[in-house]
């Protein structure tokens, strides 16, 4: 005797986590204004419906640099958060970012974190370089022994300094720049292609 039945299988949607990669690199020129959006965190989600609704926010709670910037919650955009990257002093920032899903009983969340490079802008001009008002120049030629700093120029070795200031010994004195957007960081200078090898910047 032969019988037949009708199985039916009933398949339950399960709830799966936000896909993302484990991390985001994204770049921004240093002169982005407040608000600027540096670029968007991909991310998906397999479900559909409401469970598929992603919530992107920046983990305020984890070490990272989170503060300088802003995620729009529905788009994964990332901006900044108020003006005033600089490359010279700061060329990257890094953050987590977690990504959460829609699902209202038991929702899922998954992180990345963001790598934001700075990218240099030529935004440093120095017009003059003078010797700091502590520091004793040596204004005759030849310079007595022993005299901190020089400022008589020196044609024959002008491929040595681009400041026209020579100091004995070197590093050894303070100076003062007279410009836009210097600080007083040589990294700044030596960025833009003023050679400050010779000399202490004050």
């Amino acid at each position: 005797m032969r019988t037949s039945a009708v199985l039916r299988v009933s398949v339950t949607d399960v709830n799966e986590p936000p896909v993302v990669s484990a991390s985001t690199a994204l770049e921004v020129a240093e002169d982005a204004t407040s608000g600027a959006v540096v670029g968007i965190v991909p991310a998906t989600d397999p479900d559909s419906g409401s469970r598929g609704q992603l919530r992107f926010r920046i983990n305020g709670s984890a070490a990272g640099d989170g503060a300088s910037f802003r995620i729009d919650q529905l788009s994964g955009a990332v901006s900044i958060a108020s003006a005033g990257l600089d490359w010279e002093d700061r060329p990257e920032y890094r953050f987590q970012v977690l990504i959460q899903d829609g699902d209202s009983v038991e929702p899922l969340q998954v992180a990345t974190m963001v790598t934001i490079s700075v990218s240099n802008v030529n935004d440093v001009q120095v017009t003059a370089v003078r010797l700091d008002p502590t520091e004793t120049p040596c204004t005759s030629s030849p310079c007595a022994e022993g005299s901190l700093a020089d400022m008589v120029p020196r044609p024959s070795l002008a491929s040595m300094s681009s400041t026209g200031i020579f100091v004995s010994p070197l590093g050894g004195a303070a100076v003062q720049l007279v410009g836009l957007a210097s600080g007083s960081r040589a990294s700044r200078l030596e960025a833009e292609g003023l050679t400050m090898a010779d000399v202490k910047v004050g």
